[in-house]
């Protein structure tokens, strides 16, 4: 009889923020959070010999080596982005009125990348039934949700196939007031004053900003189908890119880094990977004003793309065994849209198109911008701020799939006080 094969490599990656450099978490198997993914190999993690030049010349006993130097590991997967789900674990997604949110996996890969060291859990709270405007939601309870965070309104318009949600980033908060950078539609706003209309959630989720200061780094491990494929990493910092998928695909994230050092852990191993499908649909919305503007244009977007840019860097500071500290270098966000052939201007701009607005600069090339992947569903969004950038190249028709698209290219604009919201992401 044939002997029995083993099955194709597959690993579950675990993931938690690390207290100390390259010192395993107490307790840090209780505190472990999966996540399933793909395109992780074994050959990534790699152990540099060290030549042992005393026994080099002599061909009878030659040593391979006389140490071991964890310097250059890399660190690449691909998953699917993971709204909030259910944190409560009551058969509801999301955190609506009196629900707090509490972070998964994804939220760990975020802070890495973000380097947000305190992520902040917003409580949902429902939408008072007077004094809302379209750029100003008031909230029962005063102080569950803040600034640089998003408020996450149940769309009491949209109810035909379950619970929706737009959302929207908060640019400034008072008392029980989130001022919105963006607009939410009139109708909305009419229906949450309508009396006897049902009461709007403002949905609860993890709000994680971007640092100037890449200082978070993860730990963790990799699950294998096999007892010999267990992995312990430590000290890991990583990048990410939203690849370029089209409309109607099931979005993912490219992750890309390295990490400080790594062990095979065969006591964590395990011979049955879980199959964690991705909670996060096809779908979203893509939201473009014009810088200091609150009326967004809904773009029809066939693609979009987006490489957060943070290049991991060798740090001076390595230690005597050989343990590899990172640091971040060459921050180049960069964005990529693919919209439609005649997508229109938002309002407040002088010219008419995009290329007439990248001819003119100065005013004319200032944006904002917001993308919620998730269609909608509460639990299963994840979202995106970018409070100002420009376009970086210029406006190109390209043909995407014989189809005539408008190709968009932003990057971050400078000014300000440098590291405050270049750009903020959430779960909800």
């Amino acid at each position: 009889m044939a002997a029995v094969g083993i099955r194709h490599i597959t690993h579950v990656l675990s993931f938690q923020i690390e207290a100390a450099n390259l010192v395993e978490n107490a307790g840090f198997t209780a505190g472990r959070k999966f996540l399933g993914t793909w395109g992780w190999d074994p050959e990534q993690f790699t152990k540099g010999e060290i030549e042992n030049q005393v026994t080099r010349s002599d061909f009878g006993y030659n040593e391979a080596g006389v140490g071991l130097a964890h310097v250059n590991s890399n660190f690449t997967f691909n998953c699917y982005p993971q709204g909030i789900g259910d944190p409560n674990a009551d058969d509801v997604l999301g955190c609506p009125d009196g629900e707090l949110a509490a972070g998964n996996a994804f939220t760990c890969l975020l802070q890495s990348a973000l380097g947000d060291s305190t992520v902040a859990y917003s409580t949902g709270s429902q939408v008072a039934t007077s004094g809302n405007t379209s750029t100003a939601i008031v909230e029962d309870d005063a102080g569950r949700h803040g600034a640089s965070q998003f408020a996450v309104i149940e769309d009491l318009l949209d109810t035909a196939n379950g619970v929706k949600a737009i959302c929207r980033p908060i640019l400034s908060y008072a008392t029980a007031t989130a001022t919105l950078a963006m607009a939410i539609p009139s109708a909305l706003v009419n229906e949450l004053h309508r009396v006897g209309a049902a009461r709007a959630n403002i949905y609860g989720g993890a709000n994680i900003v971007m640092a100037e200061n890449c200082d978070v780094v993860l730990q963790g491990d990799i699950l294998g189908n096999h007892s010999t494929l267990g992995f312990k990493f430590f000290g890991a910092y990583l990048n990410f890119s939203i690849g370029e998928v089209g409309n109607g695909d099931a979005p993912f994230f490219a992750w890309e880094g390295k990490i400080g050092a790594f062990s095979r852990n065969i006591a964590t191993s395990r011979t049955g990977v879980s199959s964690l499908r991705p909670n996060t649909l096809a779908g979203g919305e893509y939201l473009l004003a014009k810088h200091g503007n609150t009326a967004p244009t809904f773009l029809k977007v066939l693609r979009m793309g987006f490489n957060f840019g943070r290049t991991p860097t060798a740090d001076s500071e390595q230690n005597i065994e050989g343990f590899g500290g990172w640091v971040a270098t060459d921050q180049a966000a960069e964005l990529t849209l693919y919209a439609h052939h005649n997508a229109s201007v938002p309002a407040g701009f002088t010219a008419t198109d995009y290329i007439s607005l990248w001819e003119s600069g100065g005013a004319e090339n200032q944006f904002h911008y917001m993308f919620a992947l998730g269609c909608k569903v509460p639990g299963r969004i994840v979202a995106g701020y970018i409070p100002h950038m420009h376009m970086c190249k210029e406006p190109r028709r390209v043909q995407v799939d014989g189809i005539s698209m408008l190709r968009l290219v932003f990057r971050f604009s400078q000014g300000g006080t440098e590291g405050v919201a270049k750009m903020w992401m959430g779960q909800f």
